[in-house]
């Protein structure tokens, strides 16, 4: 590892218990999740209340048209073949109110 640059915490993420039920509908790993937010605390993101008020004030028609252009650009490129397909399929369901 080079000077100065973190460990990678996922190994030390998967041994946390899972406080979830169990379901066939959990489609996240909770070491993916509290990675997600440990990422945002660590750059510097709003709080929640805040996010959410700012994606509530987007342009829906707007949003749609960008997002789109970038699965476009990304479903064209060689990292299409890391990608899973749930990533757009959930789109709607991460973005609240936003349907794209």
């Amino acid at each position: 590892m080079k000077a100065g640059m973190l460990t990678n915490p996922q190994a030390y993420l998967k041994n946390l218990p899972d406080p979830r039920r169990e379901t066939k509908n959990k489609l996240h790993k909770l070491e993916d999740i509290v990675m997600i937010v440990m990422c945002l605390l660590l750059s510097g993101i709003p709080s929640r209340d805040t996010l959410s008020a700012v994606l509530g004030r987007l342009n829906p028609a707007m949003f749609s048209e960008q997002f789109t252009a970038w699965v476009d650009a990304a479903l064209s490129s060689p990292w299409r073949a890391s990608t899973s397909p749930s990533m757009v399929k959930h789109s709607e369901v991460a973005l609240g109110n936003l349907c794209i």
